[in-house]
């Protein structure tokens, strides 16, 4: 099934405005001397589809937005982004320019807003496919297949779709699988699931292994022994507290004769609360006619104190003269003075006889509350007494059967503990049955899956093996002794029984190119597949020098694909629509004319009128 990606212009923004450049054909080159903004435009493509850019400051300083205008799946948009501050978003414009939405460059949003890479993977078709494939525990990007579309300048003698030497990416063989159908999308979420189960059995194991070593310490060694243990635990408990009882019982009965001193101690109990009481009532009046006093005394010697100061306005009330008889306070004039302050006078001797008199009433008290607590403290010390002598000849009796009461409920509640841990351990051990049950039923269904896609599995294989020698063979690498295939376990290139990491550099870069143009090759001549047919690559001749040998070589890495193409144009053979964006510094003449062709130069970078991007200021 096709899932094409065809850019069609791309346009940055400068000060200047906007300025565009036409993408619509199916080969197109970017010709021009380093530094000229070849791999600036191709990572501001990649970033107007949601890759973090690799880019030189010229692009920050100078430009202001990138976009993209291009074909999806039969869907035509342009998708714009800012280059200044860190933008998260990218801007999804009708092809007229109007806005249709704006998506989040997240994995997944908690608004529940479209992203950009699940719009992008809807438009190709590729949600459903790729869905269970999981980036560790996130889910797969479009960053992730943008690694089979996209070879960088920087990566292309490093990396292969996201893979190098020191870091191999399982991702890239798992989206591998699903985009060529040697697998289905059933598998990554059988495999995620049987990697959950592994981990499950792990962390039950463990657990059951800490449970077993702390149990290990006790002498029962099951849960039916514990339960035995607690029975048997409790009928003692039960038998030392009956026992306990029949004792206090008799001890009770034995010290009956102590009932007069009991009733009497219950009585000097009561009489002794009753005079607490009653001093402590007598010291509250007490209280009352202190108080009393002591307003009284204050009130009188207002009464003969001149008002020298305003209440209210704090004016100075000193220097003013009063009527005779008038009251220092309202100035009233029909007042007796005198006579009040008589009658406050004989109100404060009063209080002061009353507090004499509570003061007295509150000695009295408190020497009867005294009398009565040494009589409660004298009846208590008999009563003492006397049952000392009565229950002394079974006291180790007593104290024998509180100890096996006390003895016997250690033991039942210590064995109670030990059940929880047991029951845990018993449901662990179902846990861990049910978990290994479990995988080995996802085990057999992984190997049956595996199984199912092995006749196809291998008819991919093969044709993939066959094209890349093709490819390899019209490349004519130096040294080459004619082995080049794709390995069937990691889906890498082996040429000359040798990984890609061991060839040297340009011959490096050349086989990248040859293996991402063997995959789209395989797509375009078998008309199978998912991947899209879309193949960006930045200096496919990088590390090629520029004597004659090298200059050949450079023409066959582009002759490969350019006479696959008008080969099979010329044969009347149907194509998948496909495009093909190659960057380098120098062009084949041989190929120009089958390719749409921007050149560029010093005088005509990538940002016009750009005559230093290393210049501090412009």
């Amino acid at each position: 099934m096709a899932h094409p990606i065809r850019l069609k212009r791309y346009s940055v923004e400068t000060e200047a405005g906007w300025h565009s450049y036409s993408l619509d054909g199916d080969l197109v080159a970017l010709v021009g001397a380093v530094n000229t903004g070849k791999s600036s435009f191709f990572e501001g493509v990649a970033y107007t589809f949601g890759a973090e850019p690799v880019w030189p400051v010229a692009m920050d300083r100078f430009v202001h937005r990138v976009e993209t205008e291009v074909l999806l799946g039969g869907q035509h948009v342009r998708l714009r982004r800012s280059v200044r501050g860190a933008d998260r978003q990218v801007e999804l414009l009708e092809p007229d320019g109007a806005l249709a939405e704006i998506l989040p460059l997240k994995d997944t949003d908690d608004n529940g807003r479209t992203t950009l890479s699940q719009w992008l993977m809807d438009a190709l078709g590729l949600s459903n496919l790729l869905g269970t494939a999981r980036r560790g525990k996130k889910p797969v990007t479009f960053n992730e297949l943008l690694d089979f579309l996209y070879v960088r300048q920087s990566t292309i003698d490093q990396k292969i779709a996201g893979h190098r030497a020191d870091r191999p990416s399982a991702l890239r063989q798992t989206l591998l699988e699903l985009l060529f159908g040697l697998s289905t999308p059933d598998l990554p979420a059988l495999e995620a699931e049987l990697r959950g189960v592994s981990d499950t059995i792990r962390q039950l194991t463990q657990d059951q292994a800490s449970i077993s070593t702390f149990l290990n310490a006790s002498t029962a060694t099951n849960l039916d022994a514990v339960q035995a243990d607690i029975a048997r635990a409790t009928e003692e408990h039960g038998a030392a507290e009956s026992r306990l009882k029949v004792i206090e019982t008799e001890l009770t009965a034995l010290t009956g004769a102590a009932e007069p001193l009991r009733a009497a101690l219950r009585q000097a109990v009561d009489e002794a609360e009753a005079t607490h009481r009653r001093a402590s009532s007598a010291r509250r009046a007490l209280s009352d006619s202190e108080s009393s006093v002591d307003q009284l005394r204050k009130r009188l010697e207002k009464a003969h104190k001149p008002v020298l100061q305003c209440l209210h306005c704090h004016t100075d009330l000193s220097r003013r003269t009063l009527p005779e008889n008038a009251c220092p306070l309202c100035t009233e004039t029909n007042t007796d003075l005198a006579t009040a302050a008589v009658l406050i006078q004989r109100q404060l001797d009063a209080a002061r006889d009353r507090v004499v008199q509570g003061q007295a009433r509150v000695a009295e008290a408190e020497k009867a509350a005294a009398a009565a607590d040494a009589r409660v403290g004298d009846l208590q010390q008999r009563l003492d007494e006397a049952t000392r002598r009565l229950i002394a000849p079974h006291a180790d009796q007593l104290a024998d059967a509180r100890v096996a009461v006390a003895e016997t409920a250690a033991r039942l509640q210590s064995l109670q503990r030990l059940v929880e841990p047991h029951q845990r351990l018993r449901t662990l051990k179902e846990q861990l049955r049910e978990a290994e049950e479990r995988r080995v039923e996802l085990t057999q269904a992984r190997k049956d899956l595996i199984a199912s896609y092995a006749v196809r599995r291998s008819d991919v294989l093969d044709s993939l093996n066959d094209i890349f020698g093709d490819v390899v063979a019209e490349m004519d690498l130096p040294w080459y002794a004619g082995d080049a295939r794709i390995d069937r376990a990691t889906y890498l290139p082996i040429v000359d029984g040798q990984g890609v990491e061991r060839l040297g550099g340009g011959t490096r870069a050349a086989v990248t190119v040859g293996y991402h143009v063997s995959l789209l090759r395989y797509l375009l001549t078998n008309r199978v597949g998912d991947l899209p047919t879309f193949l960006m690559i930045d200096s496919p001749t990088k590390n090629v020098g520029r004597n004659d040998w090298d200059t050949r070589f450079a023409q066959r890495i582009y002759r490969s694909f350019v006479d696959f193409v008008t080969a099979r144009a010329g044969a009347g053979i149907a194509t998948d629509p496909f495009q093909v964006v190659v960057a380098d510094n120098d062009l084949p003449a041989s190929v120009r004319g089958h390719v749409l062709v921007h050149d560029f130069d010093h005088d005509r970078p990538l940002i016009p009128g750009l005559r230093n991007p290393h210049a501090a200021e412009q």
